[in-house]
């Protein structure tokens, strides 16, 4: 391939771009072309009438806007791929091996009222692991029959910022079946399914898809998902997902779901309106019974629209069953009325969500261990759940007037003073009936009276 890439017109290839005549031949000749010699496949503004592109490696297509609303063929400046009544096949295909390529101000008009298959990308599944880097870029995907954009299995580190996708028939805004892909920056609404799905494995909303993959390391940030049945669903299985700085509302069912799978974390995310299909059904957040780990942490849950009636059931539902849901539930409007979590009814900001599972995991045979500045253990829980003191001075007391270096807390008894070891003055315990005893230096002291030495 040419060094020094050149730019080639699809019209030199015979395309008319009149929104009638079948360009698809004369596109793919272009394509072919530009893989051959390097050159940018470039689309002046026109509707061209399509079955199928398929995509070689390293292919670049380049229009001049996608115009993006409103939702038809006929925007003027924009340069639209229509998908041909009754081909159902996807737009644009990146077959097994097709990588680097690169997409941009192009419009996809899925044509969905007239086809019942396909894509308006579709980036194959690979047969092995592969750096796919096809790079989507100011694109208007929209009626589609499938999945607006689907990013295959075992095809990593695809991107797809800064777009529209939109309406699609039956499927997602953007099925992600594969690891490391980014979605940023992008419109998605009015999908039949969710806005981004991550996996095509089973959610809390459908069953999987076949074939059945997970997704892995997704990066989705600052997307306005809308009006879906979904917000964003995190499929059966998929992990290490990060999903931070979406604003999300007005979607049929919840917000986010989170279906199984560990180490996914929902941060920063503002939500509201959600949960619009039936009242007091839906959470804004959903986390399954199957999850292993997840950091849900300062969400914003916002006042509804006003002309939104039904309210979604908590800002965030934990179901039965899972382990390690840490975090805090973020900012809620405090005129919201379900501004809680299942977990803790009423929870404000700054509100720990759940304590189920290790939240705080130690190594060997402690839970939590406490060192001083010399490296000494003062304070340690052991797997068993025993608490262990050691003798030297350890947790100081500082900031108040008159508190001395060995003050420290030295455990807690049944009832009474701790009647062993060695204690400074200042040392103070509290016992399970809620009193605090303190050593003088010569005996344990509480509320002024004494006891044993």
């Amino acid at each position: 391939m040419a060094s020094n890439p050149s730019a080639i017109s699809v019209f030199t290839f015979g395309a008319k771009g009149d929104n009638k005549t079948d360009d698809t031949k004369a596109i793919q000749a272009a394509i072919d072309e530009g893989y051959k010699t390097g050159a940018v496949v470039f689309f002046p503004d026109a509707s061209y009438r399509v079955s199928q592109l398929v995509l070689r490696q390293g292919s670049v297509l380049q229009g001049v806007s996608s115009g993006t609303y409103p939702d038809n063929a006929t925007i003027a400046g924009s340069s639209v791929l229509v998908r041909i009544a009754n081909s159902n096949k996807h737009v644009l295909l990146a077959p097994d091996g097709a990588n680097y390529c690169r997409i941009r101000d192009l419009a996809i008009d899925g044509n969905k009222n007239n086809n019942s298959k396909g894509c308006g990308l579709y980036i194959a599944d690979g047969a092995k692991g592969q750096e796919a880097q096809i790079f989507v870029d100011r694109c208007y995907f929209h009626t589609n029959p499938e999945s607006n954009v689907y990013l295959g299995r075992n095809r990593r580190a695809n991107t797809v910022q800064n777009s529209v996708l939109n309406y699609s028939l039956t499927g997602d805004g953007i099925t992600v079946a594969g690891s490391d892909n980014t979605i940023a920056g992008n419109i998605i609404g009015s999908n039949a399914r969710a806005g981004i799905c991550l996996g095509t494995t089973a959610t809390q909303n459908w069953g999987a898809s076949s074939p059945a993959n997970s997704a892995a390391i997704a990066h989705v940030n600052d997307n306005d998902i809308y009006n879906n049945l979904v917000g964003i669903a995190v499929a059966n299985g998929s992990s290490g997902c990060m999903i931070s700085g979406n604003g999300i509302d007005r979607n049929k069912y919840q917000g986010i779901t989170v279906y199984s799978g560990a180490s996914n974390s929902l941060v920063t995310n503002s939500l509201h309106s959600n949960g619009t299909a039936k009242n007091n059904t839906y959470a804004h957040i959903d986390v399954g019974p199957g999850v292993i780990e997840v950091c849900i942490s300062n969400n914003n849950f916002t006042p509804q629209d006003s002309d939104v009636t039904n309210k979604a059931s908590y800002c965030v539902y934990i179901a039965p069953g899972a382990t390690r849901v840490i975090g805090d539930i973020g900012c809620t409007d405090p005129t919201t009325s379900i501004a809680k979590t299942n977990a803790q009814a009423g929870a404000v900001p700054g509100m720990a969500l759940s304590l189920v599972g290790a939240v705080i995991q130690g190594a060997g045979s402690d839970i939590l261990a406490l060192k001083n500045k010399a490296g000494k253990v003062v304070y340690r829980v052991t797997e068993s759940g025993s608490v262990v003191q050691s003798s030297i001075a350890g947790v100081s007391v500082t900031g108040m007037e008159g508190a001395t270096a060995g003050a420290r807390f030295v455990g807690g008894t049944k009832s009474g003073p701790p009647t062993s070891g060695t204690w400074a003055a200042g040392d103070f315990a509290i016992d399970q009936t809620g009193k605090i005893w303190i050593f003088n230096g010569a005996k344990w002291v509480t509320g002024g009276s004494d006891a044993a030495g």
